[in-house]
């Protein structure tokens, strides 16, 4: 029997109209609030906000209409009176902040970067290969996470430490992990306790590596130290670059390819492992020439300029998410692009910290604190999107 084609009514112009505007309101609070320092958030700018909700929500009562109407809109409603407590609610939380202990403003601008040390931590290493990890990185982030250890010891407000003792505990704990990772990593780059493969079976443990894992292992950091060069030198401005970062990368090569020279010095190397020390050598040679133009660069030219470069270039990294990621579905964005954004925004927040010591400007001052906002929002979302494409592979 043939059936009646029902008509669908498509959702009120009112009710697409006033969902618009809650969603760009909704847009400007993400951008401007979510997850930020709230000492130093305007409260003029979230009072516009929480005007703009009330404004939706007197729409909303006067709107009137039939129950078809009233159905589209109860959703949109719903939307509004909660945006509206979280709005009032976030706005008492930064007046609150603004008025207490300017110290605690500096121990949470500590406890910010600290987060981020643990961020870069968990995309680098955690539940990774130890074998195929960069031990130098974690060195780097262990002296940054010491120095920023130190620094809150001497900036607990004063009579205030209670409140505090257990941030300083986090950031203790995890000095003491990242010192063991970097022990473990170091045995297993060099063969101790069985298989480079971390998830190898217990009864495989006691096993020496074979001739042809040593040299696996050797191409996979080497390989590594290529992709640090890659991501944050090729085709990039050197007055703009740190050499320190280079510096890292040669040494660790040389470390690698004096390993590779010593496997075939004993006789344990092959045709491909000399193959990559010919590569390492290559390679090390551009480096190294790059690093002295790098310095040459960087020493004719004024820092206050390198700093505004370095703000020119947080903007393109800013851009290149906005084009990548914002708005689109997690399951399907370039989880690992996405990693490495995180990490040059990682590097120009880390410039300006350390170019601002000696040339300080409150342009570099007011840049870098940009950066650290969407350094937090963009490591957040690599978070959710890790876990949004972790869990469409699970069946």
């Amino acid at each position: 029997m043939a059936k009646v084609r029902e008509i669908t009514r498509p959702m009120s112009a009112i009710a697409e109209r006033l969902s618009a505007q809650l969603q760009a309101i909704t847009n400007e609070y993400d951008a401007h609030f979510a997850n930020k320092a709230r000492a130093t958030r305007e409260l003029d700018r979230l009072d516009a906000l929480i005007d703009g909700v009330q404004s939706v929500v007197a729409q909303l009562t006067a709107s009137g209409g039939d129950e078809a109407d009233r159905t589209a809109l109860a959703p949109v409603a719903e939307t509004a009176e909660k945006n509206l407590a979280l709005y009032r609610e976030e706005r008492e939380a930064i007046v609150q902040a603004k008025n207490r202990d300017p110290g605690f403003d500096k121990f949470g601008e500590l406890a910010t970067l600290a987060n981020l040390m643990f961020a870069q931590f968990q995309r680098h290493f955690a539940g990774q290969n130890r074998a195929t990890r960069d031990p130098a990185l974690l060195a780097d982030l262990i002296e940054q996470l010491q120095t920023i250890h130190k620094e809150m010891l001497g900036s607990v407000p004063k009579g205030r430490a209670s409140e505090v003792t257990s941030d300083i505990q986090v950031v203790s704990k995890a000095l003491a992990s990242f010192r063991t990772e970097l022990s473990e990593i170091e045995k297993a780059q060099v063969g101790e306790g069985g298989p480079p493969d971390r998830y190898a079976a217990d009864d495989q443990r006691s096993r020496s590596w074979t001739n042809d894992e040593q040299i696996n292992v050797l191409a996979v950091i080497a390989n590594a130290q290529f992709e640090v060069y890659r991501v944050h030198f090729a085709g990039k401005s050197r007055t703009s670059r740190r050499p320190a970062l280079l510096e890292r990368v040669v040494k660790s090569l040389k470390r690698i390819h004096h390993r590779m020279s010593q496997l075939q010095a004993q006789g344990k190397g092959d045709a491909t492992n000399v193959s990559n020390i010919d590569i390492v050598a290559s390679r090390l040679s551009t480096y190294e020439t790059e690093l002295n133009e790098v310095r040459a660069a960087r020493k004719g030219e004024s820092l206050p300029n390198i700093q505004l470069l370095l703000g020119g270039e947080a903007n393109a990294l800013f851009e290149a998410y906005r084009d990548g990621y914002a708005g689109k579905d997690r399951g399907s964005v370039d989880f690992d692009e996405l990693g490495r954004i995180c990490d040059q925004l990682q590097e120009i927040r880390r410039q300006m910290a350390e170019l601002g010591r000696f040339a300080p400007t409150e342009t570099n001052t007011q840049n870098m604190g940009i950066v650290i906002e969407q350094l937090v929002s963009f490591e957040g979302e690599y978070d959710a999107v890790k876990q949004s494409q972790a869990a469409a592979t699970i069946h």
